[in-house]
């Protein structure tokens, strides 16, 4: 455990920008107030994007520029597939979990990965 902690760290400091990606419906403030706190501990350009889940939202996204070094990128769709989860329910769908496939490949697309360091 201690070793990746450290190779953690040591990685954090050779890069420039740290993305953190989740799939919480918590209210935003929660988010922009942990990059806040992780900004306190490392001086790196933030980026915090979310997929929130919303039976009744179509595709969207917004995008809010905190400060010249933290952003906060937020996707709003019903990640549900088709189906019920429940196994006594005349629709149940034995792949319930996989969430909504389309929007999830929207979302990929916006995310770029620049390997420019050795992480090794």
């Amino acid at each position: 455990m201690k070793r990746r902690i450290t190779r953690m760290i040591n990685t954090i400091r050779k890069v420039d920008t740290i993305l953190f990606i989740s799939n919480r419906n918590e209210p935003e403030n929660h988010f922009k107030t942990f990059l806040s706190g992780f900004k306190r501990l490392y001086d790196k350009h933030l980026i915090y994007t979310n997929i929130r889940h919303s039976e009744h939202s179509d595709f969207s996204f917004k995008q809010e520029v905190i400060s010249n070094e933290m952003e906060f990128i937020e996707f709003c769709f019903n990640d549900s597939w088709e189906g019920s989860s429940d196994e006594n329910s005349r629709d149940y769908n034995p792949f319930w979990w996989l969430g909504n496939e389309n929007n999830w490949d929207k979302v990929m697309k916006h995310i770029k990965i620049s390997n420019k360091h050795d992480f090794s």
